[in-house]
């Protein structure tokens, strides 16, 4: 997905995947396996969390992508949604 690609360093720098209920958020909605979600809780470091997100974000829908925004936004990320989506 060219927004993840364009923002990739933002994102990983930025995104809080570990404690902000984020992941919970995503399984919820559908976008993360229960696979998905324990492959991104058993890396190590947020940088690497974050990683796995992004590598497994970039195969969705953009119907998916749009409830990844959601959930930025409903996990105290808007600023992590504004950097992204802002032209």
């Amino acid at each position: 997905m060219k927004t993840i690609r364009d923002k990739y360093e933002f994102l990983l720098g930025n995104m809080e995947v570990k404690n902000s209920g984020l992941l919970d958020r995503l399984f919820q909605d559908n976008v993360l396996s229960q696979e998905e979600m324990e492959s991104i809780r058993s890396e190590r470091t947020s940088y690497e969390q974050n990683e796995n997100l992004l590598m497994l974000l970039s195969r969705k829908t953009t119907n998916e992508f749009d409830l990844f925004l959601n959930a930025l936004s409903d996990t105290q990320q808007q600023h992590i949604r504004d950097g992204i989506t802002a032209v």
